[in-house]
């Protein structure tokens, strides 16, 4: 019997392998290889024909190498994959294929015509089944040094078997996220002995599946165009199972669903069943999504309410709240969620006992380190805010706003970020987000919503609890900044601006905005109404000013009239220009005060701002707000991966990078002394 198996053996193994020497003496326990591998596009382009793969990536492109289907894996790993078999005690003839799972290396990319790649392959498995000795072969194909895809092959040698002591399994655990919140947590671990099962007892318990399959409530069939559009496209995970015989004249019903999400990949199930309802074979694919972009808003969105019904809905969007009311009735007396929900007009601080008088010290530290500043400093110092925390009774301060306390920036900004940082996260929870080195996302922010686009780029970075804090000290910081009435009301806020509504024919664009702008500033005076166009953010089309409120009124009344005039185009003419915007200034002055102006056919005031942004009147803030930074944000926490390539800052445009050359265009844009100094001692670092 021993002279049959080996007899068939080799005549396999001639048959697979040619001339390529057998070592007889090859047992289970061994790592089988395969020698170097050239991929070709010939090979690439019959294979894709043989299995009826239509995809245009596989078929090539003129200017770029051909990409292989991801089960192209089984031609480059093949004779790997197979030489294990032979060292099995079983007959080749009764063996049949059971399933195969292709899975890729997070960050890199499909195998492509001119790769030359090598396998590595071992047996992960023979475990006796009912209808015979299950076989799991694990390879790895490599290409330059480095792992590109993992195939798990299982195979059936059909028959009945009873050398249960020759069975094994090798399982390679999932990973899993283990968040260390406190002490506690580490000393339960600590406590754990170093030995495999306690271990990952212990995980279990408290941690998390990095990788988790959130299932749809209700699969999506996905039929006709669909379904052949979803063969096409590329897959990072698969696996194929045959679960029964196919006899040639069966006729068989094939059904695909989108059953799931798995960090941003869609989960695709396919069944195929015979006439009589047997499934003859399952399979499953993780399908990569395009790539996309994930931008955070800036300040002028929020509304009463915002998020609140998520938060009810989703244990990680609830979560994000959570934590910040915790930290802000710790350190500032009061629940961000209270703001969002009933967006109150007053809302008053007490400072009693040890923590109140904690809480109180808390601002009394954001507005000593304002007031140092050189620039604003005796403005901070003569602020309503800054003298009555300050008085030497103080028990309680209010905060006050007639547009309601979630327009007031302090609130708005932590509000605004915290809702976009829980919709995010409860985007991931749901599987919604791509993960990885090689997940093709980008994540930016207008304005303040860099804070939440940093956030969302996960990390020690941006904890909840450190954006909380960032974002509120940001917003106290501005708005302590500007003047107030005892009701709260500043002088100042911003308008958006579009030149093509003042003609169509374009002949009034950014130049000739930004020349009646200048052109306020110039009528008002002496003392000059502020007035700056602060954000380019459609060339041509949207534009925003910061400024006096008087300012933007008389650039409203400026712009409409040059609407009611468009076809003389007045604004060509620098001294019609000039004449008319000395009209409107002067109209302006005449109006009740505080002015008040509506919408125009060229600008949209948003009048839940009411502090300049980005406008040099708030530069004075800027050396308190960095001190600040700086004690919050450690160099230990910055993770470059994270950002490199992904993170798109407002001040360049372009994604994020350490090179020089990004240095460089940084230090164009800002000037910075630091940078300067970065690019002076480069060849030092």
């Amino acid at each position: 019997m021993h002279d049959r198996l080996e007899r068939v053996k080799s005549f396999y193994w001639q048959a697979w392998f040619a001339d390529e020497p057998r070592c007889p003496d090859a047992t289970v326990e061994d790592v089988f290889r395969s020698g170097y591998v050239i991929l070709d596009a010939g090979t690439i382009r019959s294979f894709a024909a043989a299995v009826g793969n239509r995809g245009e990536a596989f078929a090539g492109m003129i200017g770029a190498p051909m990409e292989a289907p991801l089960d192209f894996g089984i031609v480059a790993a093949w004779k790997a994959i197979m030489k294990p078999l032979f060292a099995i005690n079983a007959d080749i003839l009764k063996l049949v294929h059971l399933s195969n799972q292709f899975r890729m290396v997070a960050g890199q990319q499909p195998l492509h015509e001119g790769d030359v790649v090598t396998t590595m392959a071992s047996v992960t498995a023979i475990v006796n089944q009912e209808f015979g000795k299950m076989v799991e072969v694990t390879a790895v194909i490599n290409r330059n040094g480095s792992a590109v895809m993992e195939i798990t092959s299982q195979f059936l040698y059909r028959g009945t078997y009873n050398d249960a002591e020759k069975t094994f399994r090798i399982s390679a655990e999932d990973e899993i996220h283990v968040q260390m919140r406190n002490a506690k947590d580490i000393a339960i671990l600590n406590a754990k002995p170093c030995s495999a099962n306690p271990v990952l007892g212990y995980l279990q318990r408290h941690g998390e599946p990095v990788q988790k399959i959130v299932p749809l409530d209700n699969p999506i069939p996905i039929e006709g165009f669909e379904s052949q559009f979803c063969v096409q496209i590329p897959e990072s995970n698969a696996r194929a199972s045959f679960q029964a015989m196919v006899m040639p004249g069966d006729q068989l019903t094939v059904s695909i669903y989108h059953t799931a999400m798995l960090q941003g990949r869609k989960v695709i199930k396919l069944e195929a069943r015979n006439s009589k309802g047997e499934m003859v074979m399952s399979a499953d694919a993780e399908v990569d999504q395009p790539s996309a972009a994930y931008i955070f808003t800036g300040q002028g969105s929020q509304r009463k309410g915002m998020g609140m019904e998520l938060r009810e809905k989703s244990p990680a969007a609830a979560s994000v709240w959570t934590r910040a009311d915790e930290y802000f009735q710790e350190n500032y007396g009061f629940r961000i969620t209270t703001i969002v929900q009933d967006d109150p007009q007053e809302l008053t601080i007490h400072f009693g006992g040890p923590k109140g008088r904690r809480v109180r010290e808390n601002y009394l530290s954001i507005l000593r380190d304002a007031a140092s500043s050189p620039h604003r400093g005796a403005f901070v110092r003569a602020s309503e805010m800054y003298q009555a925390l300050h008085a030497p009774r103080c028990t309680s301060y209010t905060f006050r706003s007639h547009l309601g306390l979630l327009s007031a920036t302090h609130f708005t900004q932590p509000a605004l970020t915290l809702m976009e940082v829980a919709r995010f996260a409860d985007l991931r929870a749901r599987g919604l987000v791509a993960e990885g080195a090689g997940s093709g996302l980008s994540f930016a922010g207008h304005s303040l919503g860099e804070y939440g686009a940093l956030a969302a780029l996960g990390g020690s970075l941006m904890r909840v609890e450190s954006l909380a804090a960032i974002t509120f000290v940001r917003g106290l910081t501005m708005q302590t900044a500007v003047t107030r009435s005892a009701t709260g009301r500043s002088a100042y806020s911003m308008c958006a601006v579009n030149p093509s509504k003042v003609c169509a024919r374009r002949s009034f664009g950014e130049r000739a905005l930004a020349d009646v702008v200048a052109a306020v500033g110039e009528a008002s005076g002496a003392d000059p109404w502020l007035l700056e166009i602060v954000n380019y953010n459609i060339r041509e089309l949207q534009y925003i000013c910061a400024g006096d409120v008087r300012a933007l009124a008389a650039l409203t009344e400026v712009l409409n009239a040059f609407v009611r005039d468009r076809e003389a185009r007045p604004w060509l003419d620098r001294e019609r220009l000039v004449g008319e915007v000395r009209r409107c200034v002067e109209r302006v002055r005449a109006m009740p005060q505080p002015v008040d102006y509506e919408r125009g056919p060229a600008t949209v005031p948003l009048k839940q701002i009411d502090v300049p942004f980005h406008s040099s009147f708030l530069a004075g803030g800027v050396d308190s707000y960095r001190r600040f930074l700086q004690k919050h944000i450690k160099r230990a926490d910055i993770a470059p991966e994270r950002l490199v390539g992904k993170w798109i800052p407002n001040v360049t445009g372009v994604p994020f990078g350490v090179s020089r050359a990004h240095f460089e265009e940084m230090h164009r844009v800002t000037n910075s002394p630091r940078l300067r100094d970065i690019l002076d001692n480069w060849s030092k670092a």
